[in-house]
């Protein structure tokens, strides 16, 4: 991180001071985006809260000149998505990947992803970090820029930024009571029964964390024989079980 200097520090304090101090709601509003805009320069700034390929569920703040997408944009995001090479993945979360380090630009413009979207709005070049929190929320920003590629000190940046932002955002995350090694489970099972705490299905939770429902299952079911349970419902009863108190002598 030699690339990163006391007033790139400066003003990643600055933007986790404000992120600190704002509402839960709205912990990245304008103020910050426009902090991590000047910190990291770019045409535009996204912050997600919430999986980005569900539209129900998440939400999308933007700080930067940028057109607005029409509808059929949109659902053009929606069918080529998996041409996005800076998807939340186990690969790329927790990491400031650029698409350049990924794959060629020359390969970049031939995705039909840029040809019907991404020329129009003059994103060339983008930059990303994905961040989980304890029971499974994705958030991340995304940076678009159109004249240059995102340096290396970029990325560095946005890592030590991005590591402080994941945990004063998951701050009011609810985790489970209990500490995975209390319960006998592994971090990744306890994660997951957070999310079955949250009343989340396996597809719903195979989503939120980019495996496949049997993955899933295959978790919840060691996690059960741990626990010496044969169901949801039996697993979160013993999670949110309180311990009697120790009878008077």
């Amino acid at each position: 991180m030699g690339r990163v200097s006391a007033r790139d520090y400066e003003g990643i304090l600055e933007v986790v001071g404000l992120a600190a101090s704002a509402p839960a709601a709205e912990p990245l509003a304008g103020p910050a985006l426009a902090a991590i805009r000047r910190l990291i320069p770019a045409d535009t700034v996204a912050f997600f809260d919430g999986p980005p390929w569900d539209r129900a569920r998440r939400r999308v703040r933007v700080d930067g000149d940028h057109l607005a997408w029409t509808p059929e944009e949109k659902l053009v995001s929606d069918q080529f998505r998996f041409q996005l090479p800076l998807w939340p993945s186990p690969a790329t979360v927790g990491r400031a990947l650029r698409v350049t380090d990924v794959m060629s630009q020359r390969a970049y413009r031939r995705l039909d992803l840029y040809q019907l979207a991404g020329r129009r709005h003059r994103i060339e070049y983008s930059l990303s970090y994905w961040m989980r929190s304890p029971d499974g929320v994705i958030r991340g920003l995304a940076f678009d820029a159109g004249d240059r590629d995102f340096r290396e000190r970029d990325k560095d940046v946005l890592e030590i930024l991005g590591r402080y932002l994941a945990k004063v955002l998951g701050r009011g995350d609810p985790r489970l009571p209990q500490p995975p090694t209390t319960l006998g489970i592994t971090g990744r099972q306890a994660e997951i029964l957070a999310l079955v705490a949250r009343g989340r299905t396996n597809r719903q939770i195979a989503s939120i964390l980019s495996v496949s429902p049997n993955t899933i299952r295959k978790h919840l079911e060691n996690a059960f024989e741990r626990m010496n349970v044969h169901t949801r419902a039996e697993a979160i009863a013993a999670i949110y079980r309180t311990k009697e108190p120790a009878p008077r002598a």
